[in-house]
């Protein structure tokens, strides 16, 4: 099963989660839910630091040391996530640090990299992405994940 699937599954285990998460999508809040181990959030998005809902909430991570994350913008429905997303913890007690295009180990370089060398599309994304506060950024970073393995690092800039 695709992370996708798994964190979208693990999600519908909680139904009164799910019934709050579509309360609030009705009453127009921009939403996002944090699992953890057998412990679910959820908050509005005006709430943007994920560290500070999993402390709060006491969140531990999966077994595999991951949170999940869904969110919602204001006007979809509760069976379809914008975001959906597992979050690795950087150290104990669920203290998980939101990505930003300066700080994101794993896509940095290719970011620079496309934002220098590549087609003006992936310079104009990758340009987006350096200057998105947290809670786009979180928002583009699936996309910048798939964009990357379409487009390599020193690639000719032809999907693969």
């Amino acid at each position: 099963m695709s992370f996708y699937g798994q964190v979208v599954k693990d999600f519908n285990n909680y139904p009164a989660l799910v019934a709050k998460v579509a309360e609030l999508l009705a009453k127009g809040d921009f939403v996002c839910v944090v699992l953890g181990d057998g412990v679910a959030v959820a908050t509005t998005w005006d709430d943007s630091d994920i560290s500070a809902v999993a402390k709060k909430a006491h969140l531990d991570p999966k077994e595999d040391g991951s949170l999940g994350f869904l969110g919602w913008t204001a006007g979809t429905t509760v069976d379809n996530p914008v975001v959906v997303a597992t979050l690795a913890v950087i150290a104990q007690g669920a203290n998980v640090e939101p990505h930003s295009a300066a700080t994101d180990n794993e896509l940095h370089d290719w970011l620079i990299w496309a934002r220098k060398h590549s087609t003006s599309f992936l310079s104009a994304i990758a340009e987006a992405a350096f200057v998105s506060d947290f809670k786009h950024y979180r928002l583009l970073r699936p996309i910048l994940l798939s964009l990357r393995k379409m487009y390599p690092e020193n690639c000719r800039c032809r999907p693969m």
